[in-house]
């Protein structure tokens, strides 16, 4: 069963104890994103076993750009569900009676599974036999650095490809810093336009809007920080926004004017963030996706560990 969440401090004491954690799920994120509606608690004999977040029954928040930036891992389970063969009946129990709920809802969705849940039994057998509902299951990734690993940013450095230290090395001749000003929000934000392809202009002006509300909101709580890349001559080239939560952090927008350069001024940013990260205790850095050919390759050249999870497309 779900039923709708009331206290919110409540919410995030749970989500914290969760296997499936993550900062798109937290109150602040949500509240961000104005999803604080499309957050339920799953329950079962009036106790709370986990949560979930589906924008798609709430036709009054629904936008595009809310469902792509709100869908990474949308699932989360307490930890009495979360290990051991009684628990894990538990959680295919759990996924079953959600995926009849979804199947009767009438709703198109796709859900966002957390890499620790491989089981899929759950969810897939609520459809089975279903003529007018079907479920399939996509293949996604993403990229997991595990920081903890090394002992300095040195030790990093020599993992990752050659080409990554040569922008390394070339990025100390650029300024790269944290910045808070919001004319400077508005430069990334040209830079966004620029870089993102939108399949029309409807699309465009409500995802631009809701990519500008959500580093507002979260810089102005404290969990997102807006990194540029100038040259000597003071022009930006590039910008990165990253998320985060507890020891980890999450590489949330990217954006790089088009100039004729040696190297990448994105990969220096991330470079000087993950050296940072490396020095004041960071343990992880999820790359969020590495789906697209392009894209993947970029930041698998940042030697991450590709992550493998699953999304759950309910038509």
């Amino acid at each position: 069963m779900l039923i709708p969440v009331h206290n919110w401090h409540e919410w995030d004491l749970h989500l914290e104890t969760s296997k499936q954690k993550n900062f798109f799920l937290m109150s602040s994120y949500l509240q961000t994103c104005n999803l604080f509606p499309a957050a339920k608690y799953l329950i079962a004999n009036n106790k709370i076993l986990g949560g979930i977040v589906i924008p798609e029954l709430h036709i009054e928040i629904l936008t595009d750009p809310i469902i792509s930036y709100s869908k990474y891992h949308s699932i989360w389970f307490t930890p009495e569900v979360a290990s051991g063969f009684r628990q894990s009946q538990k959680q295919i129990e759990i996924l079953f009676n959600l995926g009849e709920f979804l199947s009767n809802s009438g709703v198109n969705l796709n859900l966002s599974l957390h890499w620790s849940i491989q089981d899929l039994r759950g969810i897939d057998w609520a459809f089975y036999g279903n003529q007018n509902r079907r479920i399939q299951f996509t293949p996604r990734y993403t990229g997991i650095l595990n920081l903890s690993k090394f002992n300095n940013f040195s030790e990093y450095l020599k993992t990752v490809s050659s080409g990554r230290k040569a922008d390394y090395r070339l990025s100390r001749s650029l300024n790269i810093a944290e910045v808070f000003d919001t004319s400077e929000i508005s430069i990334f934000m040209h830079m966004y336009e620029m870089t993102v392809p939108f399949s029309d202009a409807n699309s465009k002006s409500k995802a631009l809007n809701q990519v500008k509300h959500i580093i507002q909101n979260s810089m102005a709580v404290g969990t997102g920080t807006l990194w540029l890349a100038k040259n000597n001559q003071g022009e930006v080239l590039s910008g990165v926004f990253i998320q985060k939560y507890d020891d980890s952090l999450y590489y949330q927008f990217g954006a790089s004017y088009k100039y004729p350069l040696k190297y990448s001024p994105n990969a220096a940013i991330l470079m000087n963030i993950i050296e940072r990260a490396v020095e004041t205790g960071i343990s992880k850095f999820d790359f969020m996706g590495m789906n697209s050919p392009k894209r993947g390759e970029f930041k698998a050249s940042l030697n991450p560990t590709p992550q493998l999870y699953f999304e759950a497309l309910i038509q």
